[in-house]
């Protein structure tokens, strides 16, 4: 099982290599790795020509191939040796040649060296190769296996656009989008970072600050490796509730490590969330038949002093002990034995004997507390008698697709199921949420989406607007024992009072608004232990205090690193950022630059004061941090006045001001002078505003990248509204959002809006 829980990766990290075959996209996945970990690339090609001041085809004329083959060797080892800290490292068709494969071979045991791979269909007609070169590159390309310590499977781009909206508008192709998201995924996961790693402690209330094991009620959605690459796949499975995916390499014919990473790679293209990898049984008995007995001979032979050898070298993959059918064993010393031999968690299931057989319930109750929570434990029973274990275990309970549970696979249980269940027995408690502001009814998404989630992941909750002026109306409804969470809009961000009692997130704190307002629950022994009272969410109680947080900078942080081409990527020294606006939005905007990376941001506003206030509150919050981050943020005037000479173009630009009139004021119909857009590399523009979705400074973008044919990418203001909502469902809930079934009430209801 992958861990999605890290602790911060160190700043130095063993270099890493890249290795695979011509065309399968190791020099651009060596330039966005660099990029996004801030170290530096090296290249096999450069290299060369440094240390002989020749190209390679010069060399060639020069000396000939004998000499150009033993350099290139001599000089790829050399290159290995003297960069082997803090370097992203390329390498060439060098790495054909046995001497170069059995340096790799040795050097994988201190450093991370990636094979990637592609589609080999996509790397003929890439390469403009016959059947028979095609299959024989295929060949070398099998031995780079035993040199690496890790694939990667390179997918090509389908879906980027130069236009992101919540409604789904796709325009003209912007490439690499996902390339870039997916592979710096993998080297965050690679290199221990945590995903959304913050300069400030984690928030215990988000989903990724605990291990999934550590939380309360998670589910593994089942996928049929056959299934996959028979081309049955959804990417709405993914967003049924679970928390993993428990991909099962069943009977197939294409079990080749080539077609499981690619299946691998799809999965990860449309969920970050953790694999758990299983190889059914039936494989074993299958490959016992064709060939592999000596192989499944030596695997039941292997020592446990050998076992534990292989799981010393398991890195961050974290193994689950699995044992069936139980009934006969002693299932203490089972996982006993499975815990001293390194696993990380272990699985215990039976076949159920009748609708009340809680027999391995009862007897895994026993375990000693201290020894589980080092290592968790999974118990269930299986089969259509055991679904009521099923829904109580509270680690990976296995779910399937609803389009997979049929009338005759009774066994199977869903997600929504499963936690439909736990509210019909009252594990957990029907809460009501609020959007709390003085101008609310008017839109009609907030409600909606987190309706809809909901109802698709079977939470027994309701959400309704709740529009005040008043702060002590607001803190009657929150004080209530079935309070169980708040949107907060106008003009109560600032606005509510925060006693001793009361807990901001340092996010919130440094933004100096909150957006999202959660209950705190009465525990004489826990108190205000944010790590207990996450585990109470779903949970009726009396209140005691509140906590305050915004997702407002999380979701704005979200959509402009996505859009981000690899060329845009955010360097502390070079980057800069244009923020419209001086209020609350605004101040979420320019914590979330400053969270990724980007130091020199110009601030835009009509009232100039209030602008530099901002920018003033952001310097001096810059350096009283612990990290005493350097950074410039500073004020232009107005839209006369010249680009900052000491200042590259803005590559993100953040509209952070109404598009549409507010109390009767005259709508601020923004638009930039063509100076502020001279980005040759484009960027990102997104708008915070969705009345209308389409802002005057929105269009003035597309016409633009129409015309000079500029890579600029358009966020709209509702795609904004999306994310930040995801977030905040699921610092409510503790539940994975289903993003796409939100993002369908978007569309359902813009109709509805004036």
């Amino acid at each position: 099982m992958e861990d999605d829980h890290a602790s911060p990766a160190s700043t130095s990290i063993p270099s890493i290599v890249l290795i695979g075959l011509p065309g399968c996209g190791k020099r651009i996945l060596a330039f966005i790795g660099a990029l996004h970990l801030g170290k530096r690339l090296v290249t096999a090609e450069r290299f060369f020509e440094i240390a002989t001041g020749l190209s390679r085809n010069e060399f060639l004329r020069r000396n000939g191939k004998a000499v150009l083959k033993k350099q290139t060797i001599s000089l790829v080892l050399r290159m290995l040796r003297e960069n082997e800290n803090d370097c992203i490292i390329q390498c060439g068709l060098s790495t054909f040649n046995p001497e170069v494969q059995d340096f790799l071979v040795n050097y994988k045991e201190t450093h991370p060296v990636i094979h990637i791979m592609r589609d080999h269909h996509e790397n003929k007609t890439l390469l403009q190769m016959g059947d028979a070169d095609t299959e024989r590159l295929q060949e070398f390309d099998s031995l780079h296996i035993p040199c690496a310590s890790f694939q990667y499977f390179n997918l090509t781009d389908s879906g980027s656009t130069a236009e992101v909206t919540a409604t789904g508008t796709a325009f003209a192709a912007h490439h690499l989008k996902e390339t870039k998201t997916d592979f710096c995924h993998f080297l965050d996961l690679l290199a221990g970072k945590k995903v959304n790693q913050q300069l400030e402690d984690p928030n215990e209330f988000q989903i990724t600050s605990s291990a999934i094991e550590k939380r309360q009620f998670t589910y593994a959605l089942v996928v049929n490796f056959s299934e996959l690459v028979a081309g049955h796949f959804n990417p709405a499975w993914f967003e049924s509730g679970a928390d993993a995916i428990q991909l099962v390499i069943d009977a197939n014919d294409d079990i080749s490590t080539e077609a499981i990473s690619k299946q691998i790679a799809i999965i990860r293209r449309s969920t970050k969330i953790p694999i758990v990898y299983e190889v059914e049984c039936a494989v074993f008995e299958r490959n016992a038949t064709t060939g592999m007995e000596p192989q499944l001979l030596r695997l039941l032979q292997i020592p446990s002093e050998l076992c534990l050898g292989i799981l010393s070298r398991k890195r961050r993959t974290k193994v689950i002990g699995c044992s069936h059918n139980t009934a006969h064993q002693d299932l203490y010393d089972m996982y006993r034995k499975a815990k001293a031999m390194g696993c990380d968690l272990v699985r215990l299931t039976e076949n159920s004997m009748g609708q009340d057989d809680e027999r391995l319930q009862l007897v895994t109750g026993t375990f000693p507390r201290d020894a589980v929570a080092k290592c968790p434990l999974i118990s269930y029973s299986t089969g259509s008698m055991g679904r009521r274990s099923q829904i109580f275990n509270r680690i990976l309970t296995p779910v399937w697709p609803v389009e997979s549970v049929r009338d005759t696979e009774e066994h199977f249980i869903t997600a929504k199921k499963a936690m439909e269940g736990l509210f019909a027995t009252c594990v957990f408690d029907s809460l009501k949420f609020y959007h709390f502001g003085a101008s609310v009814s008017w839109s009609p998404y907030p409600p909606a989406m987190h309706r809809a989630a909901y109802q698709e992941l079977g939470l027994g909750h309701s959400y309704q607007a709740f529009e005040t002026t008043s702060v002590s109306e607001i803190d009657c409804v929150a004080s209530s024992s079935n309070f169980g969470g708040a949107s907060i809009s106008l003009p109560f961000k600032s606005a509510i009072g925060f006693s001793k009692r009361d807990v901001r997130s340092p996010h919130a704190t440094a933004i100096g608004a909150i957006n999202t307002l959660l209950p705190l629950r009465k525990s004489s022994q826990f108190g205000t232990s944010l790590g207990w009272q996450a585990s109470q969410r779903n949970r009726a109680g009396d209140v005691t205090g509140w906590y305050g947080d915004n997702t407002d900078w999380l979701g704005i942080s979200d959509c402009v690193s996505k859009c981000l081409s690899p060329r845009n990527t955010i360097r502390s020294s070079t980057t800069t950022a244009l923020v419209i606006g001086a209020g609350g939005a605004a101040r979420a905007a320019i914590y979330a630059l400053i969270q990724m990376g980007c130091r020199n941001i110009l601030i835009f506003n009509r009232t100039v004061r209030h602008a530099e206030t901002v920018a003033a509150h952001f310097n001096s919050w810059m350096k009283q941090t612990a990290h005493n981050i350097p950074g410039n943020i500073s004020v232009i005037r107005s839209t006369s006045d010249p680009w900052p000479v000491n200042l590259h173009p803005a590559t993100i630009i953040i509209s952070c001001v109404p598009a549409h009139s507010i109390d009767g004021q005259r709508p601020a119909n923004l638009t930039l002078p063509i100076e502020w857009l001279s980005s040759k590399s484009g960027g990102v523009v997104a708008e915070l505003a969705y009345r209308p979705r389409e802002t005057p400074l929105l269009k003035q973008v597309r016409v633009m990248r129409s015309k000079y044919n500029v890579p600029w990418v358009t966020v709209d203001g509702l795609e904004m509204l999306l994310t930040q909502a995801i977030y905040q469902f699921e610092l409510m809930t503790g539940r994975k959002a289903p993003r796409g079934v939100m993002k369908s009430q978007i569309h359902d209801h813009y109709d509805t809006l004036l």
